[in-house]
């Protein structure tokens, strides 16, 4: 026959030949009688995969059975459904036999090759909005491993916080959206901050009367300022107070609050306790030149005063027991600086009056021709400030130097005073100054006439 080890499968002639030359043979059945058949193998497909969206891995197997002849090389192809797009999953790798001298048996195809999930790195970015804002957008970066373009994005986030949230650090958590891949996701943990509202606020200024009630405390949002949320009140979460004090004078208005969830800046109000306005009006007073000064008093006539704050005043004069007659101020002193005061009939309000005396003034004798003797006076009555009566008044006798009697009379020329003169009989207010005669003895000579 034809057919040789190296034949393909098929039907060959067997050929018979005489080879004694004593016989004639016929041979019969020789065509087609000797036949190759396929040469019988299984093949083993070794199980393979890829990650979704790489390419295919090279497919094998192994003959596990039979042998194939050296030459022959491969003779089976193998396939698979799977590509590169397809989902993650178990596929059946297809054998196919390319040689027709073989028969060949494919084992372990079914679900022989898997498209694992791809995996990939999520990290989270770290977000934050203010307590009572909405949540920002949550995003994140593929920090290892790739997404295919056609798949978009893989996953979402979420988190906890709300915009009633208080503040605070809240996990944000990833959830995968394709079941081709695997994520893993870092930096979830305490990812998103809830960050205290900024609130600027101004406090208002408030003014009152010392010893009045004191007004309210309010306060109102600085302009482009934040608000408060949740239907919260300025009164509700803040706390004005005013620094200790009663007395007029400027106090700090302060701000203070307890809620965590914000961050409040305060404008200081000024809380100004203006000073109690009275009017007291000054009582005229009088004294006499060379007395005490009497007690100077006043009443307030408009206003009032605390009763626990007693005389907020005092009074003085520039007068005193040596000022000369007239009229002087008396000028009022506030001694309470709570209260502001305006003095009244303060001008010439005080009066020193002329002091009375009576003034003797003392009779005089003198010879005609004689000096005349010094006119004097006395008082009974007590000068002021050691005056001295000569500087008060100042005597004068009648012109004339003839004996006989001439009235001395006395002015007061002080005008602290007021004199009433008389003489020391009490009966007139002159003195009387008596020019006597001058006594002379004449011894008269005797004298002789000559008659002759």
């Amino acid at each position: 026959t034809k057919a040789t080890s190296a034949s393909n499968v098929g039907s060959y002639d067997i050929t018979g030949t005489c080879i004694n030359d004593n016989y004639q043979v016929t041979f019969e059945n020789e065509t087609d009688s000797y036949t190759v058949t396929k040469r019988t193998i299984t093949v083993t497909v070794t199980s393979t995969s890829s990650v979704y969206g790489d390419d295919i891995a090279t497919l094998t197997g192994k003959v596990t059975v039979g042998t194939v002849i050296y030459g022959d090389g491969t003779v089976y192809t193998l396939s698979t459904d799977a590509t590169s797009t397809s989902n993650v999953g178990s596929y059946d790798i297809t054998g196919t036999c390319t040689n027709d001298n073989y028969q060949v048996t494919f084992e372990n195809e079914t679900d022989s090759y898997t498209v694992t999930k791809r995996e990939i790195t999520v990290t989270v970015n770290s977000a934050s909005s203010l307590y009572g804002d909405n949540i920002a957008s949550l995003t994140a970066t593929v920090t290892k491993g790739s997404v295919l373009e056609a798949d978009g994005t893989v996953y979402t986030l979420s988190t906890t916080a709300t915009s009633a949230s208080n503040v605070g650090s809240y996990d944000i958590t990833g959830t995968c959206t394709n079941d081709n891949y695997q994520v893993t996701f870092v930096n979830t943990a305490d990812a998103y901050a809830i960050t205290q509202r900024p609130v600027a606020v101004v406090i208002d200024d408030k003014t009152s009367v010392y010893g009045e009630n004191l007004v309210s405390l309010t306060m109102r949002y600085a302009e482009g300022s934040l608000q408060l949320v949740d239907g919260q009140t300025l009164t509700q979460v803040v706390t004005l107070t005013k620094a200790q004090g009663t007395d007029a004078g400027e106090y700090a208005i302060t701000g203070s609050y307890d809620n965590g969830n914000y961050d409040i800046t305060f404008t200081n109000g000024t809380y100004t306790i203006t000073e109690r306005k009275i009017t007291v009006t000054v009582d005229g007073k009088t004294s006499v030149y060379g007395n005490e000064i009497v007690t100077l008093t006043g009443k307030v006539t408009s206003g009032s005063v605390l009763a626990g704050d007693g005389t907020v005043y005092t009074l003085s004069t520039t007068a005193t027991s040596a000022s000369d007659v007239g009229s002087y101020d008396i000028t009022g002193t506030c001694t309470n600086d709570n209260y502001s005061i305006t003095f009244a009939n303060t001008k010439g309000s005080y009066t020193v009056t002329k002091r009375a005396i009576t003034v003797v003034i003392d009779d005089k004798t003198s010879v005609y021709g004689n000096n005349l003797e010094t006119l004097t006076a006395t008082t009974t009555d007590g000068v002021a400030n050691a005056d001295g009566l000569g500087n008060i008044v100042t005597l004068e006798k009648a012109i004339g130097t003839n004996a006989g009697t001439y009235a001395i009379t006395g002015e007061c020329v002080s005008g602290n005073y007021t004199v009433t003169f008389t003489n020391e009989s009490g009966d007139s207010q002159n003195g009387t100054y008596t020019i006597t005669k001058r006594d002379i003895t004449v011894t008269v000579t005797d004298v002789e006439t000559d008659n002759t």
